[in-house]
């Protein structure tokens, strides 16, 4: 059975009142804990930022088979781009990556994510 992880904006939110611009210069440490997983294919949903500019950069990494882009929260009557962007449909751009865990870890996937997709110190990314 495939394990579903889903990081969305709010989950990241928690991190934003201990960082501080400076914290932006230093490298994002690989995960102190990320248990192996013998599962051929896990799924990720990870949200912030662009969903475009995440679409394009997980589609490269080695072991992802597949990147969707989307919207996480809200209400699909309202999930559409132009209105998500007046930025009060209660949604965040999201993508929902398809992965193989025993070649890139979901660990790897989030150090990827607060490396060059995401800044948790910036409004709205």
């Amino acid at each position: 059975m495939k394990r579903r992880h889903i990081l969305a904006a709010p989950a990241i939110l928690l991190f934003a009142g201990a960082s501080a611009a400076k914290d932006l210069r230093k490298p994002i440490p690989a995960p102190e804990l990320d248990p192996p997983n013998a599962e051929p294919v896990e799924i990720a949903v990870l949200a912030g930022g662009c969903f475009w500019g995440q679409q394009g950069l997980f589609a490269h990494v080695q072991g992802v088979s597949q990147v969707v882009a989307g919207y996480s929260g809200g209400l699909k009557s309202t999930a559409t781009y132009k209105l998500v962007q007046q930025e009060w449909t209660g949604h965040a751009e999201a993508v929902e990556i398809t992965f193989e865990p025993r070649v890139t870890s979901f660990g790897q996937l989030l150090q990827i994510s607060f490396s060059v997709a995401h800044a948790p110190t910036q409004l709205n990314r």
